[in-house]
């Protein structure tokens, strides 16, 4: 039925949601991780234990995790977003008003 099919679309909707509030939060410790690591090569490049070009992949990596946690972001909020269109309270939230 058609109750059923909404039904699923919003248990669905919010399952995306909670996934991609996990994978932002996964992609921010990563991100964490990379400022960490390079604050580290940074300081082993001053110690004269390491190389630029080491701090340059770490700053690649870095670059990555956070381009990771921006896309997260996006995810979270497309999500987000499908909560309430799946529930019919799209317009509302965003205080768009239809008159009938």
């Amino acid at each position: 039925s058609i109750k059923q099919q909404i039904y699923r679309e919003v248990l669905e909707s919010f399952a995306d949601l909670e996934s991609s509030k996990e994978r932002h939060s996964a992609a921010s410790a990563a991100e964490r991780f990379s400022q960490e690591s390079l604050e580290a090569a940074n300081e082993r490049l001053r110690a004269g234990l390491s190389t630029t070009r080491e701090v340059l992949e770490v700053q690649e990596d870095l670059a990555e995790a956070q381009l990771t946690v921006a896309r997260a972001k996006v995810d979270y909020q497309y999500a987000h977003a499908d909560v309430y269109r799946s529930r019919g309270e799209l317009l509302e939230y965003y205080g768009l008003l239809v008159e009938r």
